[in-house]
């Protein structure tokens, strides 16, 4: 893959991921200037997440008949205007208005960015090697784009003003649709006939079903953790600031070491199944420690909780590829679907159990979906595509 095609990629990819996570250490800051009470503010993370977790499917399926490079042009822009709309808006309603059409256009780029990634619009096609390391680079790119969104609009907002996080991140996403613009069109893809059926045919392939299950696990814990952990530290007193919570997820950045030294770990480990693994182990056995850890601990133990989960997420896509056949489109699509899923359901439906029987519990239930997911991830060991590639042995 041409190094410009890719960091046009990387370059949409961290605008997006900033995009959506910028209104997070803005909610108390918004629930004042919009007028409304902590419980709809906090519905503005909402509004991209539930979306990130059912649109990728159509997204996917979409991807087999049209040019990825078509698609993402069309959701960057509008991604970008409703970033200026955000800026502009006077009420909530309004507001949330622009926020859903985020959310519907986030999933696009997403999956149009993962599938030209990982190959998409080159028929010449890549090697499993460079495959390998363009989808790290990719997964590197959602993770700095992650924490650049939260530390850039805390920033911009506590400097000048919330509006003007929103202003600079409209910019930079339509300085994002004129690069894509410079991306090949590949009109091949354009007489792809679309079969329902391809959804049941990928995930009736050997251990899909179970990477997916994998993947719903590990961003249900990992979701969960993260939206429930501002509670927990005001409970743990101190006088936690905005500023200080948002420290806390320092640990984020790991993911990006983690990410780009994947390929190097699969290597070292054998194949993709046993550096999920491995990731799967360190989410597992750090996961149990939030649940008496004090203030430093927990910040400590971001590092590690955030590295396992990586891990996991660095090595997953790459693994679905390799086996993917003609259907990239739409396994990327189910990856996000199921990725995006399992967090809406775990910043919402563990809350029963937060409310109900407290914080030990509630992290001993994330411990127990991680065991879940750690078994799905050993009866993989028995899928011989699975276990290794072709590649699976060459030095990264």
């Amino acid at each position: 893959m041409r190094r410009s095609r890719l960091l046009i990629i990387v370059f949409v990819t961290i605008a997006t991921f900033s995009a959506i996570y910028a209104p997070q250490p803005l909610l108390a800051v918004l629930a004042k200037a919009l007028g409304v009470d902590a419980a709809h503010a906090s519905l503005i993370t909402t509004a991209t997440l539930l979306p990130l977790g059912v649109a990728p499917l159509f997204y996917g399926l979409m991807l087999e008949s049209i040019p990825a490079e078509r698609v993402l042009l069309v959701a960057v822009a509008l991604m970008g205007i409703a970033s200026l709309g955000l800026a502009a808006s006077g009420t909530y309603t309004m507001f949330m208005g622009f926020r859903l059409v985020q959310g519907l256009c986030a999933p696009a780029v997403l999956t149009c960015c993962m599938t030209l990634a990982a190959g998409g619009g080159n028929t010449r096609g890549i090697s499993g090697e460079e495959l390998r390391r363009s989808m790290s680079i990719y997964i590197a790119a959602t993770i700095f784009g992650g924490f650049f969104g939260r530390f850039m609009a805390g920033a911009v907002s506590t400097l000048l003003d919330w509006r003007v996080a929103f202003l600079g991140l409209g910019a930079t996403l339509l300085a994002g649709a004129l690069l894509v613009t410079r991306l090949d069109v590949d009109a091949a893809a354009v007489y792809t006939r679309v079969q329902p059926r391809t959804l049941w045919r990928v995930l009736r392939m050997p251990g899909f079903l179970r990477v997916y299950g994998i993947v719903f696990c590990v961003f249900f814990v990992f979701a969960s953790l993260l939206n429930f952990l501002p509670f927990r530290l005001q409970d743990l007193g101190g006088g936690f600031s905005e500023i200080r919570i948002g420290g806390m997820y320092a640990g984020y950045l790991v993911g990006i070491v983690v990410s780009l030294l994947a390929p190097r770990t699969m290597f070292l480990l054998g194949g993709e199944v046993r550096a999920v693994l491995l990731g799967l182990v360190v989410f597992l056995l750090v996961t149990p420690i939030f649940a008496v850890a004090g203030a430093g601990l927990i910040f400590a133990g971001m590092f590690v909780f955030c590295g396992g989960m990586f891990q996991v997420h660095s090595t997953a896509p790459g693994l679905l590829q390799r086996m993917a056949g003609n259907h990239r489109g739409v396994v990327n699509g189910l990856y996000l679907s199921f990725y995006y899923v399992g967090g809406a359901v775990g910043t919402s439906a563990p809350a029963i159990v937060y409310e109900r029987f407290g914080w030990e519990a509630f992290v001993m239930l994330l411990t127990a979906v991680l065991l879940f997911a750690l078994l799905l991830a050993v009866s993989l060991l028995r899928f011989g595509g699975m276990r290794t590639g072709k590649d699976a042995s060459s030095r990264p």
